[in-house]
């Protein structure tokens, strides 16, 4: 029985198998030959490719590295030998259903003005030449549903909504387009508990995460801006990023490398795989030019548990 139901939690990890003996042979998600060349022998807790020849001692290898946390959590009920680490436990702890709580949602300022329509009034020229000076096609004001206010507490400022999975706004950002010494004036909403635009984001595909809105503009796609360089435990991005096992990109300000390193050692610490855009020569990404983003994206460089110890030896002046 406890053997059915882990084969049931792999196959719904690796996808279909066949069986020889005791083996489940699988496809493999190392090597991806297209042949079910990975061995899994569950009673044994032994599994082996016979290409690229990855192997280990226990399957739980396995779902701890491609399953996400409602796998992770499945296998533990049957598995009573495996061992569960400080990581597990905080794991257990991050993802009870008290942990996650309702999102925030709010309403638009009043004021708002939506740039997306084709009949546009004269007080929309300045914030449209505005965004044409900061590359801002016409298309990404229709993708990201960007408008203005003319008038109100948020008086001559850019306004870009950020959406939840239930297509509520959860939070805006208000971007100064006249010069204004504050620059943004953003509504009072706890950006731990918010992901900016979560419902455009597809989990399944890698994840960019930036410093502000105007830099992950710059990307086609599953692009989130942290609305700063910071990244904790407390952060619903962070829970979700984990939940879903992504593989991330990591693009912040040249200025932010510590904080940087911080976010790729707690994303490491569970697992994540995480590689980072070089954002040496530029401001920040939204000044790149497409060509050199799409190039540091390619050539971005993997980060590793190496690495991770030695920015913190660096921190320690060590």
């Amino acid at each position: 029985m406890v053997t059915l139901e882990k084969v049931k939690i792999l196959k719904s990890i690796l996808g279909d198998y066949y069986k020889s003996s005791d083996e489940h042979l699988f496809h493999c998600p190392f090597c991806k030959h297209h042949k079910n060349k990975l061995s899994v022998n569950v009673e044994k807790n032994v599994w082996k490719c016979w290409v690229c020849d990855a192997s280990g001692k226990k399957v739980f290898q396995l779902v701890k590295k491609f399953g996400d946390y409602e796998h992770i959590r499945e296998w533990l009920k049957y598995d009573k030998t495996t061992e569960l680490t400080k990581t597990d436990v905080e794991l257990a702890n991050l993802f009870n259903k008290d942990a996650k709580g309702p999102a925030p949602t709010i309403s638009l300022p009043n004021d708002f003005v939506s740039l997306c329509n084709p009949n546009k009034s004269e007080s929309s020229y300045r914030p449209l030449n505005y965004l044409k000076s900061r590359d801002i096609s016409d298309d990404l004001i229709k993708k990201w549903r960007v408008g203005y206010c003319q008038h109100g507490i948020y008086e001559k400022r850019i306004i870009i909504p950020s959406f939840n999975l239930n297509g509520d706004i959860n939070f805006f950002v208000s971007r100064t387009f006249t010069g204004d010494k504050f620059k943004y004036k953003n509504p009072k909403v706890k950006r731990t508990e918010i992901i900016f635009n979560e419902l455009y984001i597809d989990w399944n595909k890698p994840i960019y995460l930036v410093e502000g809105v105007f830099d992950a503009m710059k990307f086609k796609s599953n692009s989130i801006p942290l609305l700063g360089s910071t990244l904790s435990k407390r952060h619903r991005l962070f829970k979700k990023i984990v939940e879903n096992n992504c593989k991330v990109y990591i693009g912040l300000d040249q200025d932010a490398n510590k904080k940087q390193n911080k976010i790729i050692n707690l994303l490491s610490k569970y697992g994540i795989e995480c590689y980072v855009i070089n954002t040496a020569g530029f401001e920040d990404i939204a000044e790149m030019p497409d060509t050199d983003l799409t190039s540091r994206i390619i050539n971005s460089s993997k980060t590793s548990d190496l690495d991770c110890i030695l920015d913190k030896l660096r921190y320690l002046n060590i």
